[in-house]
């Protein structure tokens, strides 16, 4: 590869441990977000703690390296013993250490040692994690000589890497988190989705991702019927002409166990056309479910629909769940189905029941609507001009052009889809 011009180009390397990029790092000689020295490491448990603030800090923002035997802060080669550099370069034992506080577990730390004019020296390298976020599982504290006790680790909290240093992650961190693992979402589904191609008809069909070639006689085909055959893999094949073809092409990506999801500006740009749109109870359900995955209201989706189908969908959906995303919402809809209904979706979520807000741990003693900031009508406002607001509202942070509303915004419609479109009869 060309020479590096920044610690970002170290990471994104197809062999980010290769010795010319770290000779390229040791000379860099300024720590920055992405890059940490350590003139040393002693194995015990207060360094162990504070290395689990390192490496997550890292894999929750855009990853980097720890280099051991490096002076800091005058960053030159001072090296560790061939003992120290053993431990450090078994990134099994790394991983296992720092695993111990954090959830859910690091699995992609690679270390390798160096020899520079005769010294030891460790590269300690951690991407950054892909639509994971890592949090402090349990609280970690030492003990000092005295016996006196200091605590390193707060269960519940996370760390992210800003500057040259490590720092307790905030609501703006957890904001730009969010931020970051839909950016992540959408390269990902860019990548497995195929090139759509036209082809004459009357041809075979095939199925071909965006390297392979085509030729006159290949065709590419979209269907959704039962009897259609099964494709290992994912793909869009011929592309929808309408937002409703759109909203069941999505439907069957979505199916299965190797399902994808739309990106979340898709799926918040649907409920922006929602009064537009000519939907049956299946489009209804998949939207339903599609929403619940991305944080995206859902209400206005299954007003019209009965019961049974909407609780078929919520618990194949909570059973579904990829990395616990979205779990309070599933609940608040949960609740308006009724005690049986809530009780099974907090059976779906497992040990992870123990994580989440103790208002959601059980049924919601003042009903539902309980949950979410009343938005009451205010007093001599006929009914039906405050709804209108409020819709007008609710359409203006939707409809944002090909982009996904900000957190706040977010919440706000998930409050105004909730005071328009819940029932409170539990559906039935």
């Amino acid at each position: 590869m060309e020479s590096p011009k920044c610690v970002q180009d170290c990471l994104d390397a197809s062999d980010p441990l290769s010795r010319n990029l770290i000779k390229y790092l040791v000379e860099y000689s300024e720590e920055d977000d992405r890059l940490d020295y350590k003139s040393d490491f002693v194995a015990d448990e207060q360094h162990w703690l504070e290395l689990v603030k390192d490496v997550s800090a890292f894999a929750n923002t855009h990853g980097g390296y720890l280099l051991f035997g490096v002076d800091d802060p005058d960053h030159k080669v001072i090296g560790i013993d061939r003992a120290l550099a053993k431990l450090l370069k078994n990134s099994n034992e790394i991983q296992q250490k720092v695993n111990r506080n954090l959830e859910p577990p690091l699995s992609t730390i690679r270390a390798k040692e160096y020899r520079f004019d005769g010294k030891s020296i460790v590269a300690l390298y951690v991407p950054r994690s892909r639509g994971l976020s890592h949090l402090v599982s349990k609280d970690g504290e030492f003990k000092y000589p005295s016996g006196t006790k200091k605590a390193v680790l707060k269960k519940g909290t996370f760390y992210v890497r800003r500057a040259a240093g490590n720092h307790l992650g905030d609501s703006r961190d957890l904001d730009a988190l969010i931020e970051r693992r839909i950016e992540q979402f959408q390269d990902a589904l860019k990548e497995k989705i195929a090139t759509v191609v036209d082809a004459p008809r009357n041809s075979e069909v095939f199925v071909v991702t965006e390297t392979d070639s085509t030729n006159e006689t290949t065709r590419f085909v979209f269907s959704d019927s039962d009897d259609a055959v099964p494709v290992s893999g994912m793909t869009f094949t011929k592309p929808p002409e309408t937002p409703e073809q759109e909203i069941m092409a999505w439907r069957a990506l979505s199916s299965g166990k190797n399902g994808i999801f739309p990106s979340p500006e898709r799926v918040w740009r649907w409920y922006a056309q929602r009064e537009a749109l000519n939907l049956d109870k299946a489009m209804k359900q998949a939207l339903f479910k599609l929403s619940l995955w991305q944080g995206a209201p859902v209400f206005y989706w299954i007003k019209d629909l009965k019961w049974a189908d909407i609780k078929e969908v919520l618990l194949e959906t909570a059973r579904e769940r990829p990395n616990n995303n979205h779990v309070t919402a599933m609940l608040e809809v949960a609740a308006y189905l009724g005690k049986k209904t809530y009780k099974d979706v907090l059976g779906f979520l497992g040990r992870y029941k123990k994580r989440i807000a103790d208002k959601y741990a059980q049924f919601p003693p003042g009903g539902p609507r309980s949950f979410r900031t009343q938005i009451r009508k205010p007093a001599g406002t006929a009914n039906l001009a405050f709804r209108k607001k409020c819709e007008k509202q609710l359409d203006t942070i939707a409809d944002v052009q090909g982009q996904q509303p900000r957190l706040a915004q977010r919440w706000k419609a998930q409050d105004l889809d909730v005071f328009l479109y819940a029932k409170d009869d539990q559906y039935k």
